[in-house]
C-alpha cells in the first residue's frame, strides 16, 4: 500500500502534503456540491446551477492537475 502511494505521488509529481491539500479541496467541493444538489432536489427553484458549476470547475481543476 505504501509503495503504491509513493508511486502515485511520483506520477503526480507532488509531495504528500501538496497532494493531500488538493484531495481535501476536491473532497470539500464535492461535499458542498452534493448538499447543493440535495437542496435543489427539494426546492427546484434554488441552487439551479450550483452543483453543475462545481462539477465543471472540478473537471477543469483535475484536467489541469493531470497535464502537469
Amino acid at each position: 500500500m505504501f509503495k503504491k502511494s509513493q508511486n502515485h505521488l511520483k506520477e503526480m509529481n507532488e509531495s504528500y502534503f501538496v497532494h493531500m491539500l488538493a484531495a481535501v479541496k476536491i473532497s470539500i467541493t464535492m461535499i458542498i456540491g452534493g448538499i447543493l444538489a440535495f437542496v435543489h432536489a427539494i426546492l427546484p427553484s434554488v441552487c439551479k446551477t450550483s452543483a453543475s458549476e462545481r462539477i465543471k470547475n472540478l473537471n477543469n481543476l483535475i484536467d489541469k492537475r493531470l497535464q502537469k
